[in-house]
């Protein structure tokens, strides 16, 4: 039983840190791009955060549906 839940937790714990690295990622390239368009006069300060609100909050609901999926599957 010990074995079982170390494992699961082993896997949960590699399968958060990879998620929240994307995630990180993610948001990094998103400010990192449109900070590049936004002083190329393509793109507002608005529409970088606007776009930075609906990916973050696509990042975490799509985050929490994995996590529900993990804690079924492990």
């Amino acid at each position: 039983a010990f074995k079982s839940a170390l494992k699961r937790s082993l896997a949960a714990g590699i399968y958060r840190s990879l998620t929240d690295m994307v995630t990180n990622i993610g948001t990094i390239a998103v400010l990192w791009f449109g900070g590049w368009h936004i002083i190329h006069s393509d793109m507002s300060s608005g529409e970088l955060v606007s776009f930075l609100i609906y990916s973050t909050t696509y990042a975490a609901t799509s985050s929490a549906i994995g996590d529900t999926l993990t804690s079924f599957v492990i």
